[in-house]
């Protein structure tokens, strides 16, 4: 048993205790309603781990720019251009699974900003539960962890025209990016992005 599964488990057994407190008897009593309120904040603290568990997760950390803050000016075209790639790998792939269409697979590589703190913002997908996710039938793996997965194999071969928007930003502002993509299973991975890289991320087509 993976440890998701542990904390499915460990949920529903809270639901279930929690039922024991359904009766109306239960709040004329402090000790009782005590319990149900412990019971009640551990399922909810469970139910967050597994929420967390279940997206992978892609935590972008800005360097170079002047404050302990990211400007506008930056987080705006970074965060359009991860999304447009990111976007760009997943309808490639989308074309391999049976019954996907490009609206469905845009719908599931959409980002969300799970956390921004400072210079570090960290990206997830659709909050969804893992099971209605769209996936490769045979891995189970979400087609925004391949995409994502894709962004970074990109990244470290030498360029793509999806990486245009990366390549933009880091060739007009100066900052150095550092990407770390953390998958539902599988080990976490990492990519640094400078001034430098900007020309290869996105050469010019042919």
């Amino acid at each position: 048993m993976n440890g998701r599964e542990k904390l499915r488990e460990q949920l529903e057994a809270m639901g279930h205790a929690l039922q024991a407190f359904d009766d109306p008897l239960v709040d004329e009593h402090a000790g009782l309603r005590l319990m149900k309120d412990v019971l009640a904040a551990r399922r909810d603290h469970i139910a967050e781990e597994l929420a967390t568990a279940e997206h992978c997760q892609l935590a972008i950390t800005v360097e170079g720019a002047a404050g302990d803050a990211v400007t506008v000016d930056v987080a705006v075209p970074l965060l359009e251009a991860v999304q447009e790639a990111v976007r760009t790998f997943a309808g490639a792939r989308a074309e391999a699974l049976n019954g996907v269409d490009a609206d469905q697979a845009e719908a599931a590589v959409a980002l969300r900003v799970a956390q921004w703190h400072g210079r570090a913002v960290t990206l997830t997908g659709p909050d969804l539960p893992l099971p209605t996710r769209v996936a490769d039938p045979d891995s189970g793996i979400t087609l925004l962890e391949v995409a994502l997965d894709d962004l970074l194999d990109e990244i470290e071969a030498g360029g793509h025209p999806a990486l245009r928007g990366l390549g933009d930003l880091l060739a007009g502002q100066p900052v150095a990016l550092t990407m770390s993509f953390s998958p539902v299973v599988g080990d976490e991975r990492r990519v640094r992005l400078e001034r430098r890289d900007a020309a290869r991320l996105a050469p010019d087509e042919d």
